[in-house]
């Protein structure tokens, strides 16, 4: 299976702010009032952290872009700490974010709705970046792996630590972004498995891991509302997650057929050969419905995968 040609994965759109913000509007007034100091003396600093924001907001999807959002993102933390910058306090500003799915905008005057963005773009930088891997060398594959876990752990903490301020930031959404994230991370681990000609037991382990997480995914997707949520991509990622997971049901059926067969248990291994070969069978109705652009991805692994099947 270390042949396979790669299955393509998602990355997901970030969020767009268009409206300039002066984040510092209201702080120099705090500052003389609060500690009769002469808060204009921190125009510089301010102006910095204005340019800041202008640079990290229309940042391109590289190392670079990762940089900026992490710098940006203390800095937010720091202001937060150090100013009264929540709903309705001295230092409030108006933020506005477009959602990522309809493309409409939404405003708050709370810093933390800020924040949540950043790291909603920072996890949707991070899942680009794993999904533009070619996954063809093992450094490719060890890189995918990493942004891919990264981008899970951006949208587990806006889902834990901040409000749902958009529908955008669904706890159900972004509980069905991170097991895709985490499946895809995974699927990286099982490519790299097969490069390094582990056992079968430890790549069947590794491929129910990842059926398991696309289960999961799949279960968020369908819940009540989310279809609206994301509109266009409903019917994109439930197919290929449902092509996924019958697809890696397949892959560890069949590995779990050679330990099987390594065994002796010629029985249960044809068991196994022949679950394979249904879970394939199933995955490539869904296939026949994924976007022309993806089709061909698709196809090569999952002939590759049935002439391998077929093979035993």
């Amino acid at each position: 299976m270390e042949g396979c040609p790669r299955l393509s994965t998602i990355g997901f759109d970030p969020k767009v702010s268009i409206e300039s913000v002066d984040l510092c509007e209201k702080i120099p007034n705090y500052i003389t009032s609060t500690y009769q100091e002469n808060g204009n003396k921190y125009s510089q600093e301010c102006e910095q952290m204005n340019r800041l924001r202008q640079t990290t907001i229309n940042s391109s999807a590289d190392e670079n872009g990762i940089q900026l959002l992490k710098r940006y993102y203390c800095q937010l933390q720091l202001l937060r700490n150090r100013f009264p910058m929540l709903p309705d306090t001295e230092c409030a500003v108006r933020f506005t974010w477009e959602d990522a799915f309809q493309k409409e905008d939404n405003t708050y005057n709370d810093i933390r709705f800020e924040e949540a963005c950043i790291l909603y773009n920072l996890g949707a930088m991070y899942s680009r970046l794993g999904a533009n891997e070619s996954r063809r060398t093992h450094d490719s594959i060890k890189n995918a792996c990493t942004y891919f876990r990264c981008a899970a752990a951006c949208y587990e903490k806006v889902r834990d630590q901040y409000t749902t301020y958009t529908s955008d930031l669904t706890p159900d959404l972004l509980t069905c972004q991170v097991h895709i994230l985490l499946a895809q991370a995974h699927e990286a681990v099982l490519e790299k498995s097969f490069l390094d000609q582990r056992t079968p037991s430890v790549n069947a382990h590794v491929a129910m891991q990842i059926s398991e997480y696309y289960q999961m995914a799949l279960l968020n997707l369908m819940k009540p509302g989310i279809n609206s949520i994301v509109s266009k991509k409903f019917r994109e990622w439930r197919v290929c997650l449902t092509y996924k997971l019958s697809y890696y049901l397949a892959i560890t059926y069949y590995c779990c057929g050679l330990v099987a067969e390594e065994s002796k248990k010629h029985g249960q291994a044809l068991c196994y050969y022949e679950a394979a070969v249904e879970r394939l069978k199933e995955a490539w109705k869904n296939a026949e419905k994924i976007s022309s652009d993806k089709t061909n991805a698709f196809k090569d692994a999952h002939t590759f995968t049935n002439d391998v099947i077929m093979g035993k």
